[in-house]
C-alpha cells in the first residue's frame, strides 16, 4: 500500500485488499473483501511466497494483476524450507518480503506505474512524475540506511520473525539470530530454548518483533523476564498511506533494529523499547 501511495498520489488512493491487522502467511477473505477484489482495475500483491492463500483467487479476477514476486527487475532471496519449518509447498523456496529491499521497491513501482499509466492514460504524466519523485526519495532513503544500519554489519542483533533479511542483503547486515524463519511458523520448544542460549551466548539483551507479539510471552517463551522488545511494523500498520510513508516505514524500522541491537552493548535505548 505505502508504495503503491506514492504512484497514486494526486490520483487515487490505493485500498487494501483485506483488513491491515491480518497475517498476509495465514489471511482470510471476508465476503466483502472478495467483492473488492472483484471490482478492483488493478490488484498489485506480493505473490504466493507472501501470500498463499490468495493464489487460487487471483487467476479469477476480472481485473488487471500485477505480482511484485514475479517481476523480473526484483530480486529474490530464497525460503528457509532448509531450516526445518515445514513444507510451504512450490513457494517455500522464496522469500516474500521483498519489499523491504528498497531497489526492489523501486521496481515494483516502476510497474506500477506503467500498468495504471496504460488503465487511466488521462493521469499517465502525473504516473510517471510520481515514480521520479519517488526514486528519488528512494536514493535518499537508501542513503539514511546506510548510515543507520552501520552498526550491524558487526554487531549481533536477535528477531522474533525474521522477515528482514532483504535488508540484510542490501546493506550487508550480520545475519540476525532468528526465532522464527521468514515463513512465520510459531517456534517449538527445542528451538526457543537453543535461540535463548544463543542469545545469552552473544550478550544479547533485545530482540525485534512485530506489535501483535507480546512482550510478556517472549519473555516466557525464552525465560528471560528482563528481556527487551523492540517492536518493528514491516507492514507498516497504522502508518497512513502517502508518498513519503514507504520512506517512513523504513527508516521506522531501521531505528528500531538499531536501537534493540546497541541495547546489548551498554547503550540506553529505553525509549521505543517495551518493558511491559
Amino acid at each position: 500500500q505505502h508504495i503503491a501511495a506514492a504512484i497514486t498520489e494526486g490520483v487515487s488512493v490505493p485500498v487494501l485488499a483485506v483488513s491491515e491487522n491480518q497475517d498476509p502467511h495465514h489471511l482470510t477473505l471476508k465476503p466483502s473483501e472478495r467483492q473488492s477484489l472483484q471490482n478492483a482495475a488493478l490488484f498489485l500483491w506480493v505473490g504466493p511466497a507472501l501470500e498463499l492463500p490468495l493464489e487460487r483467487l487471483v487467476p479469477q479476477l476480472p481485473g488487471k494483476v500485477l505480482s511484485a514476486q514475479a517481476l523480473s527487475a526484483v530480486s529474490l532471496l530464497d525460503g528457509e524450507a532448509e531450516h526445518g519449518h515445514g513444507d510451504h509447498g512450490s513457494h517455500g523456496s522464496v522469500d516474500g518480503h521483498l519489499w523491504l529491499d528498497t531497489r526492489n521497491a523501486a521496481a515494483i513501482a516502476s510497474a506500477l506505474a506503467e500498468e495504471l499509466a496504460a488503465l487511466d492514460p488521462p493521469h499517465a504524466a502525473r504516473y510517471a512524475a510520481n515514480l521520479a519523485s519517488f526514486e528519488t526519495l528512494l536514493q535518499a532513503t537508501e542513503a539514511r540506511l546506510q548510515l543507520l544500519l552501520a552498526p550491524l554489519r558487526t554487531q549481533p542483533w536477535a528477531v522474533e520473525h525474521h522477515a528482514f533479511r532483504y535488508l540484510e542483503a542490501q546493506f550487508a547486515l550480520s545475519p540476525a539470530l532468528q526465532l522464527r524463519g521468514s515463513d512465520n511458523n510459531a517456534a517449538g520448544v527445542r528451538s526457543a530454548r537453543r535461540f535463548a542460549t544463543a542469545m545469552a551466548a552473544g550478550n544479547l539483551q533485545c530482540i525485534v518483533a512485530e506489535p501483535q507479539v507480546a512482550a510478556t510471552q517472549l519473555r516466557s517463551m525464552l525465560g528471560d523476564p528482563e528481556l527487551q522488545v523492540a517492536q518493528a511494523d514491516i507492514l507498516g500498520r497504522g502508518l497512513p498511506a502517502s508518498a513519503d510513508s514507504y520512506a517512513q516505514l523504513m527508516t521506522t524500522l531501521a531505528e528500531a533494529i538499531v536501537a534493540c541491537g546497541d541495547a546489548g552493548h551498554g547503550v540506553d535505548v529505553s525509549q521505543g523499547i517495551s518493558h511491559e
